[in-house]
C-alpha cells in the first residue's frame, strides 16, 4: 500500500477540482492555488515511455527500481513531479514473475539493491524476531539504527508496545480472513524466509510514502495448505510493515496501521491463490477487505472520490491508465458482498482464479463470472445494477449499506433539451452518466426519445434509461446497442423526479459513441437546487452556483460550492467544484462565456480569484478583495475593491483579464472616501456610479470607452442613482429624491453626447430599468396597475397592464439589479398566476404560456426570470423543501396561449414607503441602507390581503447575497 494517495487529503481541502466534460475523454483535473498543479509522475513518464516503445522492458523495469531506491540514477527525463503511486507489491511480483525475460546485465543491476538471484526481493537483516502463533515478526529497538521501532514498553514486559500493537492486529486479521472467513491461509516458506514456516512479518524504514507491502518470495506452485487442490501459481512471502505508523490528518496511527496490516496479509493469502492474477483485482479485494475487517476505519472511502468522478474509466484500469483507480474499484467487490452472497462470493473468485493462473490472457472477469453465476447472476447484469448503485447508493435495490457516505459520481453532461453530444470514448467496462432534465408540463406526446450510435458494433454496449418517480420508487429499462444502435422512447416524462441515461461498456474493447435526446415541450428542469443556487444567462450559455453541505467519516462538517455551466446550445455542461471553501460568487461574461470566481477557503481568512477562459480554469495572479460586483464581458472583468501588495493596499477600480489575471488599476481611490455603488460594462468599456460614504449630496456617473475615464452625469436636487444598465449606445438609470419622490429615468446617449430624461413619475419602480440596443423597459405603477413599458425610437408604449405581480430578473452585478428581463429581441416575465409572458420587439407581439400545471406551489417564495435569445430561464426559490424549488429552461417556440383577458380587480394598494432613518443618509445611526417596496394585491378565497416585499441595500461593505422577493 502507498501513503501518497493519503497525503492528497490536506491538499484537496485547499484545492478546487474541476469537472469539465463537454469535449470527449477530458478528464477531472485538480487544480491548487499558488501554482501547485500536480504534473506527471516518474511513474506515468516510465509507462508512457515503455508502451510507447522508447525504453526496452529491462529499461522499465530498471528505471522503476531506481525510482524507488535510487532516484539520482534515473534519467532526467523520467524524473516527473513525484515518484509516483506504482505499488511496491505490485513492483516485486512484476520483477520475480518476470525475472527470467531480463538480460544478465539487468539481473546484476537489481541484485545491487537486494533482489537475490530467482528475482525476489531479500528481506532485510533485524536483529531481534518475536512469534505469535501464526507470525514470526522481525524487528531492531537498536538506537543507531534508523530501522528501529519505538522500544517504550509502557506495561514492562520485556516487549516494546509498537511490537505487541502489531502482533495483536497480525493475529486479529488472521483470524478474521483465514478463521472466520474461510480464505486460505498463505503457503509456508518452510524456513526458507525466516527461521521456520511461519509467516515472517519485518517492520523497518520503508520507501518515503510506503505504509507496507507483500514480496513473494517464491513460486511454489501448490498450495499445501489446499490438500484436496493444486494450484499452480501459489507463491510464499513475507510482508513489510513500517517501523512506525503516524496519523495522516484524518485517521490515526493505529487505525492508518490496522488497515495496512488488513490490506498485505491479503496479498499474501491471494498470493497462495495465484501470484499471476491481475493487479487490479489484487488490489481492489485488498482494499475491499480493509472495511471487511475493520468496518469503523473506512480509510479506503477516501479513493472513492476520484473514482466516482472518473465513472468511464475501465473498472479494470490499470495504473498506467488512471493512477490509483484500483484501489477505488474495491466498490465493485462491496457491492458483490453486499448484494451476492457476502464475503464467499469474493473468496469464491479468487478460488476461480486457481484454475486460470499461467493463461496468457486476462482471466479474471472469468473468474468473477463464474462467481457470479453461482449466485445466478450474470456479469452484465451484476455490472449494470453495480453502476446503478454508484448512481442512488440508498435506493433499494440499487443501494449500499454506508451509501449516504460515499461520493455522487460525475456526470458525462447534463441534457436538458433536444440534443446530441459530442462523440465520447467509451472504455472497456466503464460507464457514462447522462443526466437527463425531466420535461415540467405534460404535453401530446408527453415523451423523451433517446438514440444511442456506437461507432464500433461488435463492441457490446448497453443504453440503461433510469428514473426515479416522485414517490422515490426506481425503474431501469436496458436497451442492448443491436448493430450499434440503441433506440428508446420514455413516456410520461413529466411524472418522472429524476431521469438517467448510462452507457455501459461490458466489452473488453474500447469505441466511441453519441447520444441523441429528443424532447417534446418547452420546459424542463435543469436543477433541483432552487433553494440555494443563483444563476446569470447570457446568449445561450447559463451558470448558476449551488452549495453542498456534508460530514466526512470523522463526522467533520465541510462545505463545497459549485459552479455549474450549461451550454444551451449543445447541452453540454460543466462543474467547476471549489472544496471547503467559506463562499463564493461567480460571473458569466456575456459574449465569450467565459467565468470569473470570487472564493474564499475556510481557516485561511484569505480570497482568491479565478477565471475561466475557452474552459480552462486557472487562478488569477495578485491577491484582491471584491466590494462591488464586477462587470463582467468578453474575458474582461472590471471590478471595484482592494488590492493586497506586499506593502501596501490599493483602493479603486480594477481591471482584470481572465486570459492572463494580472490585475490592472484603472482609476486609484486609495486614501478616498470614493465607493462604487453600481458598476456594468459592455465590450471593453464600462459606466460606473461614484459616490462619497460621509457625503449624501454626492454622486456621480462616469464611463470607461477607449482607454479614457469621463464623467458624463452629476446627480442634482438631492436625487440620489437608485439603478443603473448599460448596453453599447446608452447608459440608462433612474434616480429619486429619498427613493420615493421626484423618480426620474435617464439616459445618456454616448453617440450624441446627449442626457435625456426619458420618464419623470413618481410610480416608477427604480430599480426595474433595463436597456438593451436603444430601447429601455421598466414598470411602474401610476394607473393602479402595474405597467410594463418600453421606450424606443423617442417614443413610449405600454406593453403590459397587469393587477398580478410581477416576477422579474436580479443579475447580481448591482445592490438594485431587479430589472425587467430583456435582450435585443424581447422582454419576458412571469406573473402571479404562474403564467409566462415573452413581449416580441420586431413584431411587436405578446404571448403568454400557462405554466399552473406546475408552478402551483405557493410556498415557493419567488421566481426570478433571466432572457437571452429562444432562452428563459426560470429560478424557482423555496424556504421549504418543495418539488417544484429548482431552475427551469423554457425554449420559446410557437405561441401556447392568446394574452388571457383581465376581468379581476385591481390592487388595493400600490406605494413606496419612506424609510426612517434617510436610506442615503450620512453614516452611522441616521443612515439606513435599506427601501422597502411594498403592494398588496386581492387574493382569492384569502380573508385577507398578502403582502410581499422587496429590499435592495447600498452597502460599501462586502456584498451580501440578495435575497429576491416577488416585485
Amino acid at each position: 500500500m502507498n501513503i501518497s494517495n493519503k497525503s492528497l487529503v490536506f491538499l484537496l481541502l485547499f484545492s478546487l477540482a474541476i469537472v469539465s466534460n463537454a469535449q470527449q475523454n477530458q478528464n477531472q483535473i485538480q487544480i491548487f492555488p499558488a501554482n501547485r498543479q500536480p504534473a506527471a509522475s516518474t511513474y506515468q513518464l516510465l509507462a508512457n515511455a515503455y508502451s510507447a516503445n522508447k525504453i526496452s522492458f529491462d529499461d522499465y523495469v530498471k528505471y522503476l527500481v531506481y525510482a524507488y531506491y535510487d532516484y539520482s540514477k534515473l534519467p532526467a527525463e523520467y524524473k516527473g513531479s513525484r515518484r509516483g503511486s506504482f505499488e511496491p507489491t505490485q513492483l516485486f511480483r512484476l520483477i520475480l514473475l518476470n525475472w527470467n525475460k531480463l538480460n544478465a546485465e539487468t539481473r546484476s543491476e537489481l541484485q545491487k539493491y537486494g533482489f537475490k538471484s530467482n528475482g525476489a526481493l531479500a528481506a532485510p537483516k533485524l536483529r531481534s524476531v518475536y512469534e505469535s502463533q501464526h507470525f514470526q515478526v522481525h524487528y531492531t529497538t537498536a538506537a543507531s539504527d534508523t530501522n528501529a521501532i519505538d522500544a517504550t514498553d509502557s506495561d514492562a514486559n520485556g516487549l516494546p508496545d509498537y511490537l505487541e500493537s502489531v502482533l495483536l492486529k497480525l493475529e486479529y486479521v488472521y483470524f478474521m480472513e483465514i478463521d472466520s472467513m474461510q480464505f486460505v491461509a498463505p503457503p509456508s516458506d518452510s524456513g526458507k524466509i525466516g527461521s521456520n514456516g511461519k509467516i515472517d512479518v519485518y517492520l523497518f524504514k520503508l520507501g518515503s510514502g510506503t505504509l507496507g507491502f507483500a514480496a513473494p518470495d517464491s513460486v511454489k506452485g501448490d498450495n499445501p495448505n489446499t490438500p484436496n487442490i493444486t494450484e499452480k501459481k501459489a507463491a510464499y512471502s513475507y510482508i513489510a510493515l513500517r517501523n512506525s505508523f503516524s496519523g495522516d490528518g484524518v485517521f490515526t496511527g493505529e487505525e492508518v496501521m490496522s488497515v495496512t496490516i488488513a490490506h498485505e496479509f491479503f496479498h499474501a493469502v491471494q498470493f497462495g491463490y495465484n501470484v499471476d492474477e491481475k493487479a487490479w483485482l489484487m488490489e481492489s479485494t485488498s482494499t475491499w477487505i480493509e472495511d471487511e475487517i475493520y468496518d469503523d476505519i473506512n480509510q479506503n472511502r477516501d479513493y472513492l472520490k476520484k473514482w466516482f468522478r472518473l465513472s468511464y474509466v475501465s473498472l479494470d484500469a490499470t495504473e498506467k491508465e488512471s493512477p490509483l483507480h484500483w484501489y477505488g474499484s474495491w466498490i465493485f467487490p462491496r457491492y458483490i458482498s453486499e448484494h451476492l452472497g457476502g464475503y464467499s462470493t469474493i473468496r469464491n473468485v479468487w478460488e476461480n482464479s486457481r484454475k486460470y493462473a499461467g493463461g496468457k490472457m486476462d482471466n479474471s472477469f472469468k473468474a468473477i463470472g463464474e462467481a457470479l453465476t453461482a449466485k445466478g447472476k450474470t456479469f452484465e447484469e451484476t455490472f449494470r445494477n453495480f453502476h446503478l448503485a454508484n448512481l442512488y447508493k440508498n435506493v433499494p435495490p440499487y443501494d449500499y449499506e454506508e451509501g449516504k457516505f460515499y461520493p455522487p459520481v460525475n456526470f458525462t453532461q447534463n441534457i436538458a433539451q433536444s440534443a446530441k453530444t459530442p462523440k465520447y470514448y467509451s472504455y472497456r467496462r466503464s460507464s457514462h452518466y447522462f443526466r437527463i432534465s425531466p420535461n415540467i408540463i405534460p404535453g401530446d406526446p408527453d415523451e423523451i426519445k433517446f438514440k444511442l450510435v456506437v461507432d464500433d458494433s461488435k463492441v457490446k454496449v448497453d443504453l440503461v434509461i433510469s428514473t426515479k418517480s416522485q414517490s422515490g420508487t426506481v425503474d431501469a429499462a436496458t436497451i442492448p446497442a443491436a448493430g450499434g444502435i440503441s433506440s428508446y422512447t420514455l413516456t410520461d416524462a413529466s411524472s418522472k423526479k429524476e431521469i438517467y441515461a448510462l452507457v455501459l461498456n461490458l466489452d473488453s474493447l474500447k469505441t466511441a459513441f453519441t447520444l441523441e435526446v429528443t424532447y417534446k415541450g418547452n420546459l424542463v428542469k435543469l436543477s433541483s437546487s432552487g433553494k440555494y443556487s443563483y444563476g446569470r444567462l447570457a446568449d445561450e450559455r447559463y451558470i448558476y452556483k449551488s452549495g453542498r453541505y456534508y460530514y466526512d467519516a470523522k463526522g467533520i462538517p465541510h462545505q463545497d460550492f459549485y459552479i455549474n455551466k450549461f451550454d444551451l446550445r449543445f447541452g453540454n455542461s460543466a462543474q467547476y467544484i471549489f472544496t471547503d471553501s467559506d463562499g463564493m460568487d461567480a460571473y458569466l461574461a456575456r459574449k465569450s462565456g467565459d467565468i470569473f470566481a470570487a472564493v474564499s477557503y475556510t481557516g485561511y481568512g484569505e480570497f482568491f480569484n479565478y477565471g475561466v477562459h475557452n474552459g480552462k480554469l486557472s487562478l488569477l495572479k495578485g491577491q484582491f478583495q471584491l466590494i462591488q460586483f464586477p462587470a463582467v464581458d468578453y474575458n474582461a472583468v472590471y471590478f471595484f475593491g482592494y488590492l493586497y501588495e506586499p506593502n501596501s493596499v490599493k483602493k479603486g477600480v480594477f481591471f482584470s483579464d481572465l486570459q492572463t489575471g494580472n490585475p490592472q488599476l484603472l482609476i486609484d481611490f486609495t486614501d478616498t472616501d470614493y465607493f462604487i455603488g453600481i458598476i456594468k460594462s459592455h465590450a471593453s468599456s464600462f459606466v460606473a456610479e461614484k459616490y462619497l460614504l460621509h457625503n449624501a449630496n454626492y454622486d456621480e456617473l462616469f464611463y470607461y470607452r477607449n482607454g479614457t475615464i469621463n464623467s458624463f452625469y452629476v446627480v442634482n436636487d438631492g436625487a440620489r442613482i437608485s439603478s443603473l444598465d448599460y448596453d453599447d449606445r446608452l447608459a440608462v438609470w433612474s434616480e429619486a429624491i429619498n427613493g420615493f419622490s421626484n423618480i426620474k429615468i435617464k439616459a445618456y446617449d454616448f453617440s450624441t453626447k446627449e442626457l435625456k430624461t426619458i420618464r419623470a413619475n413618481d410610480g416608477i419602480n427604480l430599480s426595474s430599468v433595463a436597456t438593451a440596443k436603444r430601447r429601455i423597459v421598466w414598470w411602474e405603477n401610476s394607473t393602479g396597475v402595474a405597467q410594463i413599458k418600453v421606450w424606443e425610437n423617442d417614443s413610449i408604449k405600454t406593453i403590459r397592464s397587469t393587477y398580478k405581480g410581477l416576477y422579474l430578473n436580479d443579475d447580481g452585478v448591482s445592490p438594485n439589479a431587479f430589472s425587467v428581463p430583456m435582450d435585443t429581441g424581447g422582454v419576458a416575465w412571469m406573473e402571479g398566476d404562474f403564467v409566462l409572458y415573452y413581449y416580441n420587439f420586431a413584431s411587436a407581439s405578446l404571448n403568454s404560456y400557462d405554466l399552473s400545471s406546475y408552478f402551483s406551489d405557493k410556498t415557493l417564495t419567488n421566481y426570478i426570470v433571466r432572457l437571452s435569445g429562444k432562452n428563459i430561464i426560470i429560478e424557482a426559490y423555496s424556504s421549504a423543501n418543495t418539488k417544484e424549488a429548482g431552475i427551469y429552461l423554457f425554449k420559446l417556440k410557437d405561441r401556447v396561449t392568446d394574452v388571457k383577458r383581465e376581468n379581476s380587480p385591481v390592487p388595493i394598494d400600490f406605494y413606496l414607503s419612506q424609510n426612517y432613518p434617510n436610506p442615503f443618509g450620512a453614516s452611522g445611526a441616521s443612515r439606513n441602507p435599506t427601501t422597502a417596496i411594498k403592494y398588496s394585491i386581492p387574493v382569492t378565497d384569502a380573508p385577507f390581503n398578502a403582502f410581499a416585499e422587496s429590499r435592495i441595500s447600498r452597502s460599501s461593505g462586502a456584498p451580501k447575497a440578495i435575497v429576491p422577493r416577488r416585485v
